[in-house]
């Protein structure tokens, strides 16, 4: 069990944006996932093929740190381990079989790009016929004749690549550079028997734009509630874009890195891919789930709207994060007590409140920062307002919350925070160096 002390300074650490603190928080968090795979793989008797799961597991012990971190801390891993919990008990026995039997498909790619691919591994293809790739940002293309078909991956020992075998006898040889190399590679299916669907990524390379993986195209039931709001199994087939414009989404993450470079750099800690959606003309739009930690499901806007999307959704990431040390408050799924903000027509319960603090916190730091720097108006009038609001969040969190003694801290931790952002109106930042043009 983790110091307390430390847990407490984490707690603080992380409640700005530093990416020393965000860097520790995913190692802690990353060891906490292998744990519960192994808690829910060993857990599930009676499961057909869970040998070859247990195999995948020990496999993935054996990556290095950043590797085995690179699968668990993907929204796909969370996915699965969701799945894996919710079907679990005798449930949903079938699908408990078949979510064990894709730990596979969430490391072969890693295995073989590290060559530690030692023994055939079975994957199999989703609805459209493709092999995940998640950690390493692609996906292999069969085409949809190969839809759910079980693939076997087998080493080849005296070339660098893998052979992909399907139950009809295709058999593809794919090298190492298609599955882990830069760029995209020029593979087709007509020459080759399959190509490679490569996310284009952002911030310096470091968060995918993808909407290729089907676990990722969450279904939206329309409450826009925390407890209902998505379906947990299900696929959306038209909400989300597989080849969306970057333009804006890059003009974003530039400004974010412009004015204001440890915010910049902490999104990548947190979020690793954005799912492109079409949510109608002229919605701006954007949302978390927490059964899918890690992925932004994000529409179009202006830059402007974009950067509020990206720091907004990513703060909603970062303080579930921080919520494996601490629930912070003392009962997290308390809603008997319901208050009006400025963010919402609705009242809402403690814990939106909870969170609206911290994650508009975050944009009014954006906002302050870029007027000072930028001298922009907007961003002026737009910090002004949202630390109004946060001065209220904070008065009515400090009437009505029940906190944790760590909930405590972090509670005023925030309001320091937001009185720093109301006193400070005057007193210009200076960029970092290499944000200067």
């Amino acid at each position: 069990m983790m110091h307390e002390d430390i847990a407490d300074d984490l707690v603080r650490s992380c409640i700005r944006c530093n990416p020393v603190a965000s860097a520790n928080l995913q190692r802690i968090l990353a060891d906490d996932l292998v744990r519960q795979a192994a808690d829910v793989l060993l857990n599930a008797e009676g499961v057909p093929g869970l040998a070859e799961a247990l195999l995948a597991l020990s496999d993935l012990l054996s990556l290095d740190d950043a590797d085995r971190h690179s699968i668990v801390l993907h929204p796909t891993f969370r996915y699965w381990l969701q799945a894996m919990r919710r079907t679990s008990g005798g449930r949903e026995p079938e699908r408990h079989r078949q979510f064990a039997a894709e730990l596979a498909g969430l490391l072969w790619g890693t295995l073989a790009a590290r060559r530690k691919l030692e023994r055939p591994y079975c994957v199999r293809g989703d609805q459209w016929g493709g092999l995940r790739c998640p950690a390493l940002g692609r996906y292999i293309e069969f085409g949809a004749s190969y839809a759910d078909t079980a693939f076997t991956v087998l080493p080849r020992d005296q070339e660098d690549g893998v052979s992909i075998r399907a139950p009809d006898g295709l058999t593809v040889f794919v090298p190492r550079e298609d599955i882990c190399g830069r760029g995209a590679p020029d593979a087709n299916q007509a020459e080759h028997g399959y190509s490679i669907n490569v996310a284009p990524r952002l911030a310096h390379g470091a968060v995918e734009v993808f909407a290729r993986d089907p676990w990722l195209r969450v279904v939206l039931t329309g409450t826009m509630q925390r407890q209902d709001g998505t379906q947990f199994f299900g696929v959306s087939d038209d909400l989300y874009l597989r080849h969306p414009p970057l333009e804006r989404l890059t003009a974003a993450f530039e400004l974010i890195r412009r004015e204001w470079t440890a915010g910049f750099a902490d999104i990548p800690l947190f979020s690793r891919v954005l799912v492109p959606a079409d949510f109608g003309s002229g919605q701006t739009s954007a949302f978390t789930v927490s059964s899918r930690q890690g992925a932004i499901f994000i529409g179009d806007g202006s830059p402007d709207e974009l950067v509020e999307m990206i720091l907004h959704e990513n703060a909603h990431v970062k303080l579930r994060q921080i919520q494996i040390l601490d629930t912070l408050l003392a009962d997290p799924l308390n809603e008997e007590i319901r208050v009006s903000v400025p963010w919402r027509p609705d009242p809402r319960p403690m814990p939106g409140i909870f969170e609206g603090l911290f994650v508009f916190a975050h944009v009014a730091e954006y906002h302050q920062r870029r007027a000072r720097n930028a001298h922009c108006p907007a961003s002026q009038k737009r910090a002004g307002k949202l630390t109004r609001d946060l001065e209220h969040a904070a008065s009515v969190l400090a009437k009505h919350a029940v906190l944790t003694p760590r909930g405590q801290l972090f509670l005023g931790a925030m309001c320091a925070w937001v009185e720093e952002l109301a006193s400070s109106k005057e007193q210009p930042h200076e960029r970092a160096p290499d944000a200067m043009h």
